[in-house]
């Protein structure tokens, strides 16, 4: 009778072992994406509702939907999405949990988060430890992505590049953390930047900088926005890229490559609208924007 108990409480255990293990398993998703908001001094209450009105647009547009919810070629047809801001050297804060998007409803939910998100902080910038927090939030997430990406999003330098030399400075350099986020298992970052306040500073254009010191990983890229109403354009864009895979957009430059181009859409808001209206309405496609 004590040999049947013990083998029913084996059978038992291991049962709520196999069961329990299969509950809290991760779900698959094609995409694990964070989006590394910069929330600096340098971006202005308007600005900050013009870059968080372009992240919801972007995200409601049809095309990036379309992307998500695609199941072509063994697509499962949802990502993952986290939403961290940031300014100076310890001011981080993610604004939501890990959250799946796996339907409209659920995409349009998020976009309506993005709208309403509340500003946390101001501050200085600092992309090395904005790249150290981001990364760490990866793991024990709840899902296992296809590809794990970072996406940031800043108007502005480092504060490693403009006061790296000053005795005061004590923060990391952008770079190492670029690359230790590489290292530890992120698959790509990418990046966009908005030069309305600091196009160039010293020998080197806010791009360019980004394009050596923030980017890598497979399929890296940075794209350009002149202005804060040329936003959402470039988001949708990299957005689209992003989710798809694969490929670079038009427009935009790979890892230590140098910014040259004009910016796309750069000082015209009328046109940036124009070319939304356009992009909802006829929804660019991956073909289109790949390099030639």
């Amino acid at each position: 009778m004590m040999y049947r108990k013990n083998l029913f409480l084996g059978s038992t255990i291991a049962l709520c072992l196999i069961t329990g293990s299969s509950a809290f398993a991760d779900e698959d998703v094609d995409l694990e994406l964070q989006l590394l908001i910069d929330t600096s001094g340098s971006i202005s209450s308007s600005e900050y509702n013009l870059q968080m009105q372009g992240y919801s647009n972007a995200f409601q547009n049809s095309t990036i939907q379309d992307s998500i919810l695609d199941t072509s070629n063994g697509a499962y047809g949802k990502i993952a999405i986290q939403t961290v801001m940031w300014s100076s050297q310890a001011t981080q804060q993610a604004m939501t949990n890990w959250t799946l998007l796996d339907s409209e409803s659920s995409i349009n939910s998020y976009a309506d988060t993005l709208y309403n998100m509340s500003r946390p902080f101001t501050g200085a910038t600092y992309n090395a430890e904005a790249l150290d927090f981001g990364s760490s939030l990866f793991s024990d997430n709840g899902f296992t992505g296809t590809r794990n990406v970072i996406d940031m999003s800043g108007d502005g330098y480092g504060y490693d590049y403009m006061y790296g030399d000053n005795w005061w400075f004590n923060g990391g350099d952008t770079s190492d953390a670029r690359d230790n986020a590489l290292l530890g298992g992120i698959d790509t970052i990418n990046g966009l930047t908005i030069t309305y306040d600091y196009a160039e500073v010293g020998d080197l254009n806010l791009t360019s900088w980004f394009s050596q010191n923030v980017i890598g990983g497979t399929d890296a890229f940075v794209l350009q926005a002149g202005d804060f109403s040329d936003f959402t354009v470039a988001l949708s864009q990299k957005l689209e890229a992003e989710i798809d895979g694969g490929y670079i957009p038009i427009n935009a430059i790979g890892p230590g490559e140098v910014y040259s181009a004009p910016a796309p859409l750069a000082g015209s808001g009328l046109l940036s609208i124009l070319c939304l209206c356009f992009y909802r309405l006829m929804g660019w496609k991956r073909d289109d924007v790949l390099l030639s």
